[in-house]
This record gives C-alpha cells, structure tokens and sequence, in this order.
C-alpha cells in the first residue's frame, strides 16, 4: 500500500470513528437502525479507541442501571463525601452521629 492509500484509509478510518462516536450512546441504548448496528459492531471490533469508549459507557450505563449513582455520585464517591463531611463536623465540633 502507498502513502497515498494509507492517507485514505487514515481518513476513512478517522471518519467512520467520527459517525460512531456519534451513534455509540444511541447504540448502546439499542435505537439504531440494523445496517448502523452492523457498521458499528464491525468498527467496534477493530478500533481500539472506539472498543474503549463502548466500554466505558457500558460500564457508566450498567451502573447507572444498578442504582449505584446517586445526586450526581456513584455510591463509592457518595461514601466518602458523607465521610468527609462527618470530618469536617469534627473539626468544627459538631455531633458525627447525625
């Protein structure tokens, strides 16, 4: 292959990621149509950036199903804000029990 191809298929390649970013969040939420289910089950199979991106919303959209985020937090972070605020109550005297 010559620079000129290898410029193309860059491009090409480079615009494919580009239609699925823009579809991954509709895909994952299973409203596309079959022929984009396809390009993009192919595109994901090949393309790392994109494969890391699927897995991290998926793993965002499967907590997010699990209850696990709350008032903006995911359950770790709401635990150790509600930690951080009985300490800060400590240091400005008031009762860690509440």
């Amino acid at each position: 292959m010559n620079s000129v191809d290898r410029f193309k298929s860059k491009v090409s390649e480079m615009a494919t990621c580009r239609r699925v970013g823009k579809l991954l969040q509709s895909y994952l939420d299973g409203e596309v149509d079959l022929a984009r289910v396809e390009l993009i089950s192919r595109h994901l199979e090949t393309c790392l950036k994109c494969g890391m991106n699927y897995e991290t919303y998926s793993h965002i959209k499967h907590a997010l199903k699990q209850g696990n985020y709350k008032n903006g937090l995911f359950h770790e972070d709401a635990l150790a804000l509600e930690r951080l605020k009985r300490f800060v109550d400590t240091l400005k005297g008031g009762d860690v029990n509440q």
